[in-house]
């Protein structure tokens, strides 16, 4: 009755749909849910329709919760959205979003908690993806995250409210050694010898012997990080005697 009263075209006609498959989501029919999905999914290729960003967060939402719950997801269903997902972020304008990413990164946004940065978001095991529906397949640590930061700009040095790096948050947050992402933040430029507030390297907050050992094989002391240790070890006053740069370096040593 909506569909002819409405038009199979109108948006309103489609809400009514995801709102129906929504309930049988919410009573765990799956299959029905996506029945509902692909039928809302025929009409968009049908009247040429482009496809929103949110009707593919609902088919994420619906396989990430059947991966969960061990349940079988139709072959052909995960072909058609692949198929539709494929075609659509050939339409996007990569560089443009590469442009939005870099400004955002630049902005140094950080969490009012304890100043945590975007990079160090993405290596903290303990990042949730605030979405029940997705968090049990979107993980941190995430290389892929990083390294997309980390190509737009993001400081790989930089340190929250407790002089904690992202090397820090990756290697004491995460008990699989992931061999990659450590090499990437090394790679990157991360500096081995930068502490906390409780005066701790990176290398001393895993417990991981593998990522102790990788970390023995980056590191190159050099006569610059010998001079900071010194003068952090003996107290000596260096506020207002070095440039504010340098300052910041002993500080961090």
């Amino acid at each position: 009755m909506r569909e002819r009263l409405l038009g199979s075209k109108n948006c309103e006609y489609r809400y009514s749909i995801r709102y129906h498959g929504a309930v049988f989501a919410d009573n765990n029919q799956h299959m029905e849910v996506l029945a509902f999905c692909m039928y809302e999914l025929r009409l968009r290729e049908e009247y040429s329709i482009p496809m929103d960003s949110e009707h593919l967060r609902h088919f994420t939402s619906i396989f990430s919760e059947m991966l969960n719950l061990s349940l079988s997801i139709p072959i052909q269903t995960l072909l058609t959205v692949i198929k539709i997902t494929a075609e659509e972020l050939q339409t996007i304008d990569r560089q443009k979003i590469h442009r939005r990413l870099c400004s955002v990164v630049k902005h140094k946004y950080v969490t009012l908690v304890d100043r945590s940065s975007f990079l160090h978001l993405s290596l903290n095991s303990n990042t949730s993806a605030d979405d029940f529906c997705i968090e049990h397949t979107c993980k941190c640590p995430c290389i892929l995250t990083a390294r997309t930061l980390l190509q737009c700009g993001a400081d790989v040095n930089a340190h929250d409210a407790l002089r904690i790096t992202p090397l820090h948050v990756f290697l004491s947050s995460s008990s699989i050694h992931n061999e990659n992402l450590l090499k990437l933040l090394c790679d990157d430029g991360a500096h081995l010898d930068y502490v906390n507030n409780l005066r701790e390297k990176a290398i001393h907050v895993t417990t991981n012997l593998a990522a102790k050992q990788l970390i023995k094989s980056k590191m190159q002391i050099n006569l610059k990080c010998l001079c900071a240790r010194l003068i952090q070890l003996n107290n000596v006053p260096f506020h207002g005697e070095l440039t504010s740069s340098l300052v910041r370096f002993v500080e961090e040593h």
